[in-house]
């Protein structure tokens, strides 16, 4: 296949999946500039190799089961990059250490090590939660692009998780301001009373989040002192972990 034609490729399949709802033809043609034939070829062999779905109704594509095995083969290489990591947080702090995973307006625990202190915080593993909720929720969406993060903040219902939880769409944003100056979140009863995180961003090469490390425990033992402390550990921890990632991509 000629590289123009799989750059080509990429660029529908990309504009495809960036959708909400299933897209036509003619407007995948038109945003792309590209004429009917050539973009009906290339969707016709995205749709043979799994990547692509087409609506027999309407006509219209959108995301294919070959999107979540990707997205498997992703979480498998993020969970093993992240894991040596992890467990230096754990051996160094002694709470619970969590890897956070978007996905739409929730977040999914995709890996947990758990402190072994009688009193601790206890992470389900593949438990999705609001995105907004928490302190890896806020670097999620922090270390967005402005307009996307927005965007999704417009689409959230805020809920009240405990009676602390910030639901002020303004207090919110504000908050995801101080993350973003910071490098790290630190939330305090916002998903479970008694309970804090502290969390940071691990991005790719474009500088936005694609999953965070959080610890957490009883808020008795992370004071605001000790959980600064965390913070700095985490987002330096965090950061090693872009690289890594960011080094097997080149």
């Amino acid at each position: 296949m000629p590289l123009q034609t799989v750059k080509r490729a990429i660029e529908v399949l990309y504009f495809v999946c960036e959708k909400d709802n299933p897209i036509g033809l003619t407007q995948i043609s038109r945003s792309l500039r590209l004429d009917k034939a050539t973009t009906l070829r290339i969707l016709s062999t995205l749709v043979e190799g799994e990547l692509l779905k087409q609506d027999a109704r309407t006509r219209r594509y959108y995301n294919g089961p070959g999107i979540l095995r990707l997205n498997h083969y992703w979480r498998h290489d993020l969970r093993g990059v992240c894991q040596p990591h992890l467990r230096t947080l754990l051996n160094r702090f002694d709470e619970t250490v969590c890897l956070i995973e978007p996905r739409g307006l929730d977040r999914i625990c995709i890996e947990v090590m758990e402190t072994r202190k009688e009193l601790r915080v206890v992470a389900e593993l593949g438990r999705a939660q609001p995105i907004y909720s928490g302190a890896s929720g806020r670097v999620l969406l922090a270390f967005l692009p402005e307009k996307e993060m927005i965007d999704i903040v417009d689409q959230i219902e805020f809920l009240a998780l405990t009676p602390q939880s910030v639901i002020n769409r303004k207090q919110y944003l504000d908050e995801l301001s101080l993350v973003r100056n910071q490098g790290y979140a630190y939330a305090v009863d916002q998903v479970n009373v008694g309970s804090t995180g502290i969390s940071a961003p691990i991005l790719d090469k474009d500088k936005r989040a694609v999953a965070a490390i959080v610890v957490r425990g009883p808020t008795a033992r992370l004071t605001k002192e000790t959980s600064k402390k965390i913070g700095m550990a985490i987002r330096e921890v965090a950061q090693h972990i872009s690289k890594d990632l960011e080094g097997r991509t080149d």
